[in-house]
Parts: structure tokens; sequence; C-alpha cells
């Protein structure tokens, strides 16, 4: 698991509110090269959501001070679930 401030570039959770990628070019690189299970990032707020690069699942949770969360396990086979919640 890889948890990053920034989201990786190029994906549904770095756009910025006008649609321009935002994340980190380092940030993906790292993702590609060393293929975690999943990535939890944040940074940008308005692209809440759950997206893969190969085979890592990203997931962007939103804003906690907007009441969003993510819950996110594990399975022992290495599957991985991801669900996008608000209080």
């Amino acid at each position: 698991m890889l948890v990053s401030h920034y989201p990786p570039y190029g994906t549904n959770v770095d756009k910025a509110w006008n649609g321009e990628h935002i994340g980190s070019k380092s940030v993906r690189k790292l993702i590609e090269d060393i293929k975690p299970l999943v990535v939890l990032c944040g940074h940008v707020h308005e692209s809440r959501g759950i997206d893969k690069l190969g085979s890592t699942v990203i997931v962007n949770p939103g804003p906690l001070a907007s009441g969003y969360y993510a819950i996110v396990s594990v399975s022992d086979d290495g599957t991985v679930n991801a669900e996008l919640n608000k209080l």
C-alpha cells in the first residue's frame, strides 16, 4: 500500500475543477515501478473517486470536512475492495 498526499498524474482522481490533470508524475512513476495493490491519496478534493493504474487501485476519498471517506479492504488473495461513503 502507498499513501500519498498527491494523486498520480493522468488518472480520474487528479482532475482539477477545470478538467486539467494536476497529479504527480513522480507518484505515477513510483506506482508503475513498484505496483502496490492500493494507493490512498487526496489533495484534489473535486476528484473524489476510485480508479486503476495497471492493477493498482487508486482511491481519493474526497474531503473529510465535507463528510466524505472511503473504506478499503484487501483480502488474503490480494483482492482489493474499495467504496466511497459520506457521513
